[in-house]
């Protein structure tokens, strides 16, 4: 069809077709066997690991790559919400009346997603949106050049990866953030004097929709940061070297605190077009929650209970996302458990080197991606993310085939 730009909103589905088109075409030019089945079993064997699937042969293979994404959802998420019944996915929001109320759980991608669905089918009802911290991801920036970092009034030379890498293993949070990186990083920062906070923090964390008009208006102006853009986002690399210097209890500690999903947001902005749905929402009577506890059922429908406020609503789509558990992942994951294969992490996915990615700690032949890296990457989804796991895998399996 016509093409896209920058700006332009498209569905996650219609991405993934894309994908799927492409990889119909990279098989005709490939010698790779695709088979259409579920695979209900993967055990160790002679040559490496055998793969069972539904109705074909026993498949031996040296490597695995595990690119499952998140689970499937369906079409009620009650066990997001313990006993309540009725709440939709992200997916199925199309089951809502257009002139229905509805309250949309989460204020991160997926919910703004969900949004700009609703007002393409032309819902009209009253909306709630509600979130522990009622915050928006940022828009995107232009994209920059690297050349663009040359402009900052200074260059990360303290706090770097490979000083995050030196660092001892297994550190609580405030041992890591406060004994380790706030030194690091105040030695970076020193030079800019008590002003340079104030002035990236707005671009980096979208407060509310005032803050978010206020970005998209900036956006539209031109009067855009463009190397506070460059820094916040050329800090992801060093995600993955904190996150896996963290001990278990220290990353439990990181994933619970309002910081996790702050940078979470700066990593993963949403288009423009979208944030302009998101005010225009807004101007039209939206309303917006932070302090989410509960969703209680109630005869007529739901309310979604907040920090002083009690929203009532017919229908409730569940945007929250959902953590990888391989536990619950069905028969294959269950396989890989029981074989000592892969090991579940607390955080959901499995454990795996944050360098290679592998999850068999006895084989050494089992890759993960996505969603199952929670263990040594904090940032796991995202086109981004998926492409740089890909290439992490491909790189070590080049340097494996290669060697005699």
């Amino acid at each position: 069809g016509a093409g896209v730009g920058p700006g332009d909103f498209v569905p996650r589905r219609r991405v993934g077709q894309f994908f799927v088109d492409a990889g119909k075409k990279a098989v005709d030019h490939a010698a790779i066997k695709v088979v259409p089945k579920a695979v209900t079993k993967v055990s160790r064997s002679q040559g490496g690991y055998l793969v069972e699937a539904e109705g074909e042969e026993p498949c031996e293979c040296s490597w695995i790559v595990l690119a499952t994404g998140a689970p499937a959802a369906s079409g009620s998420r009650a066990a997001r919400f313990g006993d309540v019944e009725g709440v939709l996915c992200a997916d199925a929001s199309n089951e809502v009346p257009r002139d229905a109320s509805v309250g949309i759980v989460g204020t991160g991608l997926t919910a703004v997603d969900t949004l700009r669905l609703l007002r393409l089918r032309g819902h009209t009802g009253p909306i709630v949106m509600a979130s522990r911290n009622g915050r928006f991801p940022p828009i995107h920036r232009p994209h920059f050049d690297p050349s663009v970092l040359a402009e900052a009034p200074f260059q990360m030379k303290q706090c770097t990866a490979a000083a995050i890498a030196s660092l001892p293993d297994g550190l609580d949070a405030n041992e890591l953030f406060m004994t380790h990186l706030k030194p690091l990083v105040e030695a970076d920062l020193a030079e800019l004097g008590p002003g340079f906070m104030d002035s990236i923090g707005p671009q980096a964390v979208t407060d509310g929709v005032a803050e978010l008009e206020k970005t998209v208006a900036d956006y539209d102006t031109g009067e855009t940061f463009r190397w506070q853009s460059a820094v916040v986002f050329g800090m992801a690399p060093l995600v993955a070297h904190v996150w896996g210097k963290l001990s278990e209890a220290g990353q439990k500690e990181v994933l619970g605190s309002p910081w996790a999903r702050v940078f979470h947001n700066c990593m993963n902005p949403m288009p423009v077009e979208s944030g302009k749905v998101v005010l225009e929402a807004s101007r039209a009577g939206m309303t917006v929650r932070s302090g989410l506890k509960a969703v209680t059922r109630t005869p007529s429908g739901f309310t979604l209970d907040s920090e002083g406020n009690s929203d009532p609503v017919q229908h409730v789509v569940d945007c929250t996302g959902a953590e990888f558990r391989l536990s619950q992942g069905g028969p294959m994951f269950q396989s890989l458990l029981e074989a000592g294969i892969l090991t579940e992490h607390h955080a959901g996915g499995a454990v795996c080197h944050p360098g290679t990615l592998q999850a068999d700690q006895a084989g050494g032949g089992v890759f993960v991606m996505g969603h199952l890296v929670r263990s040594a990457h904090y940032m796991t989804s995202g086109l981004t993310y998926c492409l740089i796991h890909a290439s992490m895998v491909s790189a070590v399996l080049r340097e494996k085939v290669k060697a005699p």
